[in-house]
């Protein structure tokens, strides 16, 4: 199980990687049991990439944000940590799973923008948004020109920006493309904004 966080200056709705044509390791995805799986080759160079080449089942945590203690996302990694090693046999006892299944995505991309200036985001971590909907708006820093973001197609906000400021091309919202929506309940969405909403 590798564990990660996002890259500055982002964050990461909890969430599982894994090559969805290992069987081994799309088990043990489902038994971390995250509000998402995403569906994913490993880039060549990384740990998951050597371990895949080896034959060996393994699965990617991302959450939260780097150079902060995210407890929920602390929370359900240490969890979904426990679940894979009861699955494994590893230990008797580990936390219940959520109620209902993981929602299932097989292609992810990142929002950017087209405009360098001052990030207004709409949308949260863990949001679904519908295609075209408003994402957020860059403007310039007088208030003048303002682009709209806006999603190219339905899916799950999995990742998003905490910068405020961003040039031309910066990736702003990741976003799932849904395979099988989640079935279990809803979780509250954590609306956040262009700075930290945690304590360092």
């Amino acid at each position: 199980i590798d564990l990660h966080t996002a890259a500055p200056p982002r964050i990461n709705l909890p969430q599982i990687r894994c090559n969805f044509n290992n069987a081994e390791a799309l088990a043990m995805a489902e038994a971390f049991a995250p509000p998402v799986i995403v569906h994913g080759a490993a880039p060549r160079g990384s740990l998951r990439y050597e371990v895949n080449r080896r034959n060996i089942p393994i699965v990617l945590y991302e959450a939260g944000e780097p150079h902060r203690f995210n407890e929920d996302a602390i929370v359900a990694g240490v969890d979904g940590v426990l679940r894979v090693m009861a699955h494994l046999g590893m230990v008797k006892r580990a936390p219940r799973r959520r109620r209902g299944e993981a929602a299932t995505s097989r292609h992810t991309a990142w929002i950017r923008t087209r405009q360098s200036g001052i990030l207004h985001l709409r949308v949260g971590l863990g949001e679904k948004v519908r295609q075209g909907q408003i994402l957020g708006e860059v403007s310039d820093p007088f208030g003048g020109a303002t682009v709209q973001l806006k999603a190219p197609n339905g899916g799950l906000v999995i990742g998003q920006t905490l910068d405020p400021l961003v040039h031309r091309g910066d990736a702003v919202v990741h976003l799932a493309t849904l395979e099988k929506e989640s079935t279990t309940p809803e979780t509250k969405k954590k609306k956040t904004t262009q700075t930290s909403s945690y304590a360092p």
